[in-house]
C-alpha cells in the first residue's frame, strides 16, 4: 500500500486523474491460503487509461481471473471527442481518444445494485444480509494484515478460524 501521486510534479501528473488526499493510491496484496493456493489482489487509480482493479486466484486445480475494472465487455476507438464530450466511458479516464475499455453497467458489475437489493430485502423480509458480519470481519482482518505487511515489510499471518 502506498501513495504514488504526491511525488509527481504537476507536469508528471497532467495525465493522471487521481489526486487522493488521505488515502493510498496503489495497493497490491498476495494472499497465501492454508492449502498454499494464492490470490493476487491489485487496485490502483494511478494508471494511465483509468482505474484498474482485479483479482486473480491461482489454485491447485484452477485459475480464476476477475477484472472488475477495466473490463473487456466493450472497447472504443475515437480520433477526436467531437460529439462525445459528455459521454462517460470509464472512471478516472482523462481522455476518450484512442482505444478505451468502456465500463458497461458499472453499478451492476461492481455489485452496487445487488448490494442495495439485498439491503432492501433484509428490511422487507427481516433477514440477515447475504454478506453479513462474518464476511465483513474476515475481510477487515485481511485488509488490516495487508496494511500491517506493508508497514513491516514482511508477510503477516492471520490465524485461521478466529
Amino acid at each position: 500500500m502506498t501513495r504514488m501521486t504526491p511525488i509527481l510534479s504537476e507536469y508528471d501528473h497532467r495525465h493522471i486523474a487521481a489526486r487522493p488526499q488521505d488515502v493510498e493510491d496503489f495497493g497490491i496484496a498476495v494472499l497465501t491460503f492454508s492449502d498454499e493456493t494464492k490470490a493476487v489482489i491489485m487496485a490502483t487509480d494511478t494508471l494511465l487509461g483509468g482505474s484498474k482493479n482485479y483479482i486473480q486466484l491461482y489454485c491447485n486445480d484452477a485459475v480464476i481471473n476477475c477484472r472488475l475494472t477495466m473490463s473487456d465487455l466493450m472497447e472504443t476507438y475515437f480520433l477526436d471527442e467531437a460529439g462525445i464530450e459528455t459521454l462517460y466511458l470509464s472512471e478516472m479516464l482523462p481522455s476518450k481518444l484512442g482505444w478505451n475499455k468502456v465500463a458497461l453497467d458499472d453499478e451492476i458489475i461492481r455489485g452496487y445494485a445487488d448490494e442495495m437489493k439485498d439491503f432492501m430485502e433484509c428490511i422487507y423480509f427481516d433477514r440477515e444480509p447475504q454478506s453479513g458480519f462474518k464476511i465483513a470481519y474476515d475481510t477487515i482482518k485481511i485488509i488490516y494484515a495487508a496494511y500491517k505487511s506493508a508497514e513491516l515489510g514482511r508477510s503477516v499471518q492471520i490465524e485461521h478460524g478466529h
